[in-house]
């Protein structure tokens, strides 16, 4: 929601009658925070479901690939005969297909590596940090750990002497030390390690402000934004086993549906906005507020219907599994969004 908070104030800044700038630049950072949630889980259910690397791959690819086909072919359908209605999609061959194996490909209309369904660049880092996480699980358990380390800050270290703005480069991004991150937090985790509840509440409050702070500065990215989402992941996994958990029910059902308003956001923000401004509203003073709440409360609702429809057919489908959620008392098995 932090992401598609920013896609919505960056929408409205753009609207007819919007006065000055209308920035959420932290909404961004949300990435970062989930790449290293992502690492903290992967690693966590691997260890608890003792994977194989072939195993893994599946789940994983059972996981995150049939919704991304689904809204990337849909994506592809309307950019062929209806180019007009995608602001900044057209039909290029091997851009849909780069795009649906997961490869970083140069976009036909924006000047980065991204693909067709735009935020599915972050699933190209997925789907790489998945095929390393398999990989190492072919080695003996002791070394898997720092072997994955050792990958990650290698690729990062070479980033600075490979080509700009090609496939090396994007898998060299610092970016990914944040998976790193997520790993030694659930290493940490997993080994026994506590802290105070007291004192993993202000690492994660610490973490926050300086989330907010660093999305003002001009530091690296992996500084700014992904140091900070070390601490608030850290600072939540070492503080929440201190508390009887009862979470609320519909951040569950945003949790369960993340990834179906993650992709789909895009899609129905700009629809959104057209159904708006063709009902005579604009994007100025009270309007523009309501405009912002109304999209926010479209795109979850949206996402989660997506979720109850597809996404969680499709898994469950696929899966050979009558239910696509966890059994009670199973939540580190499979955490929402994961």
């Amino acid at each position: 929601m932090m992401v598609v908070t920013f896609h919505v104030c960056d929408k409205l800044a753009r609207m007819e009658g919007a006065s000055g700038a209308i920035a959420f630049p932290v909404g961004l950072t949300g990435v970062d925070v989930f790449f290293v949630i992502s690492g903290f889980i992967i690693f966590v259910t691997a260890r608890q479901s003792d994977a194989t690397p072939l195993g893994f791959m599946r789940k994983r690819l059972i996981r995150v690939v049939p919704l991304y086909w689904v809204l990337t072919l849909f994506v592809a359908a309307v950019a062929g005969p209806k180019p007009d209605l995608l602001a900044s999609t057209v039909f290029d061959g091997p851009h849909v297909v780069a795009s649906l194996l997961f490869v970083p490909w140069p976009h036909p209309q924006i000047d980065a590596m991204l693909p067709l369904l735009i935020p599915g660049w972050t699933l190209n880092y997925e789907m790489a940090f998945y095929v390393a996480f398999a990989a190492s699980l072919a080695l003996p358990r002791p070394i898997r750990l720092w072997a994955l380390l050792g990958l990650m800050t290698g690729l990062a270290a070479m980033g600075p002497a490979v080509a700009r703005d090609g496939v090396l480069d994007f898998y060299t991004n610092p970016i990914i030390l944040e998976f790193a991150g997520g790993l030694l937090i659930a290493r940490a985790w997993t080994s026994g390690i506590s802290l105070p509840a007291r004192t993993a509440n202000l690492i994660a409050l610490a973490g926050f402000a300086l989330l907010y702070a660093g999305s003002e500065t001009t530091l690296p990215r992996v500084i700014a934004a992904g140091v900070p989402a070390f601490l608030i992941v850290a600072g939540a996994v070492f503080s929440e086993s201190r508390y009887e958990m009862r979470p609320s029910r519909i951040l569950v059902m945003l949790g369960n549906a993340s990834y179906s308003i993650y992709l789909s956001h895009v899609l129905v923000l700009p629809a959104f906005a057209r159904l708006w401004t063709a009902v005579g509203l604009d994007g100025g003073g009270a309007s523009g507020l309501a405009f912002a709440l109304a999209a926010l409360i479209a795109c979850a609702v949206a996402g989660v219907l997506l979720y109850q429809i597809v996404e969680r057919p499709l898994l469950r489908w696929l899966s050979g599994k009558r239910s696509a959620g966890p059994p009670r008392g199973a939540e580190l098995k499979q955490l929402p969004g994961e």
